[in-house]
């Protein structure tokens, strides 16, 4: 296991859709607050298109989503969520979208950010990787490493007021190969009750909570771990923790 994480002071979670932060590490972030971190959630999408059977028009849509995530990052105790204006289904990752990145990354200045796994294509569990999944997480990792770092990229933002900051390393979650695990014992309950404010997406509660604790005490056991949260971890550089 990598023991190299150190509580962070303040972290910043990347997403594709309104339920994805909860869903790839919502305990994490649940046990890194109540242990003192300052949290962070930055949507790339507003989940407009998340309704396979169209009971609702994508702005309805969007509405009831923006809704249900700030309810869950209420509940994880998120100090600020911001949902960018951007469709579901449309990410490219490309200058735009790093540089959205990268305003958040000097706005918030983490020392850790979480953020989907880019690499995976064809899931776990089967399936096809969400498009979006893919593109905000090369996004994120292309504005980590090289795009939020040195003043002349984006040059507008640094004179809106906002500064390069280094990033201490990156957490992806949904890694094909993981090496480490965040132990989210005492903190499954609030993970469940975040992904149960995302109505839309999941209609039964019951069925949700016992899915995800069966997950986690899954992904735990494989780790001598009661409850655990399963990323591949970015270094970025050599220090023995996020702290300084």
């Amino acid at each position: 296991m990598d023991e190299s994480i150190s509580i962070p002071r303040r972290v910043l979670v990347v997403a594709a859709h309104p339920d994805d932060a909860e869903g790839g590490a919502g305990g994490t972030v649940a046990k890194w607050v109540r242990l003192g971190a300052e949290a962070h959630i930055l949507i790339a999408t507003n989940g407009d298109k998340g309704d396979d059977e169209a009971k609702s028009t994508p702005e309805e849509l969007a509405a009831i989503r923006a809704s249900e995530a700030r309810a869950a990052a209420d509940i994880l105790g998120v100090t600020e969520l911001v949902i960018l204006p951007r469709r579901d289904g449309e990410l490219i990752s490309g200058i735009e979208l790093r540089g959205d990145v990268a305003h958040y990354l000097r706005r918030w200045q983490p020392d850790v950010v979480l953020t989907h796994d880019p690499r995976v294509v064809f899931g776990a569990r089967g399936g096809v990787n969400h498009a979006d999944h893919r593109a905000i997480g090369e996004a994120t990792l292309d504005a980590v490493f090289h795009f939020n770092g040195g003043p002349h990229h984006y040059p507008e933002q640094i004179t809106e007021g906002l500064t390069p900051h280094v990033i201490r390393g990156v957490l992806l979650w949904g890694a094909e190969h993981p090496d480490h695990w965040e132990d989210v014992t005492g903190f499954v309950d609030c993970k469940i009750e975040a992904l149960q404010q995302h109505h839309s997406q999941f209609g039964d509660p019951q069925r949700t909570g016992q899915r995800t604790r069966e997950r986690l005490a899954q992904v735990g056991a494989m780790q001598g771990l009661g409850f655990a949260e399963a990323f591949a971890h970015v270094r970025l550089v050599a220090v023995s923790g996020y702290c300084s």
